[in-house]
C-alpha cells in the first residue's frame, strides 16, 4: 500500500490534498497518510531575545493549529494517519521526510495560477519538484481571485512598458 505524505499549512488547498489522500485510501490505493507541518526557523536576531522554550512552544501551537482541520478530516474518515511537526525550509524538510519514511508520493494542494504567478510566487509544488526524489502529485484547488490573477501580470506589463518607453 502507498504511503502518502501531505504537507499541511491549514489552507484550503492543503485540505484539498488531504481530502484527495482520504479518497485514495477509501479506494484502496493508499495505506497510510502522513500529515506534516513545517514551521520556519526564526532569524538569529529574534532568537537572541526569545528563549528556546518559548520558540518551541510557539511552533508547537502553530503546527497544532495548522494540522487541526486535517487531523479532523482524517479522523472522521477512519483513515490511518500520523502527524509530524518540523522546523526548517519547507521543501527540504518535506523531501527529506518523504525519503526517510519511504513514502510513495507527496500530495501538494495548489491553486491554479498562471505561469508568471507560479514562477514569481515560487510555490511549494514547484520547489518540491526541484528537490524531491519522491513523485509529487499536485492537487488543484480553487482558482485565485480575479484580482490576484490579474494584478501581477498587469504590474509586470506596466513595469516593462515603463522600461521600454525611453
Amino acid at each position: 500500500m502507498k504511503r502518502l505524505l501531505i504537507p499541511v499549512d491549514g489552507s484550503a488547498n492543503s485540505l484539498n490534498a488531504v481530502r484527495s489522500a482520504i479518497n485514495a485510501w477509501r479506494a484502496g490505493e493508499a495505506g497510510h497518510l502522513l500529515l506534516v507541518n513545517v514551521q520556519p526557523r526564526f532569524s538569529r536576531y529574534i532568537s537572541r531575545w526569545i528563549s528556546r522554550d518559548a520558540r518551541d512552544r510557539y511552533r508547537r501551537e502553530q503546527s497544532t493549529l495548522a494540522l487541526a482541520a486535517a487531523r479532523e478530516l482524517a479522523t472522521c474518515s477512519g483513515a490511518p494517519f500520523t502527524t509530524y511537526m518540523m522546523v526548517g525550509p519547507t521543501e527540504r524538510c518535506v523531501a527529506d521526510l518523504a525519503r526517510d519514511l519511504h513514502c510513495n508520493e507527496i500530495l501538494v494542494g495548489a491553486s491554479p495560477q498562471g505561469i508568471a504567478n507560479r514562477f514569481l510566487n515560487n510555490s511549494l509544488a514547484v520547489r518540491l519538484m526541484d528537490t524531491s526524489f519522491v513523485p509529487v502529485k499536485v492537487i488543484p484547488g480553487e482558482p485565485l481571485p480575479l484580482g490576484r490573477r490579474v494584478a501581477l501580470p498587469v504590474g509586470l506589463g506596466l513595469a516593462l512598458l515603463l522600461l521600454a518607453g525611453d
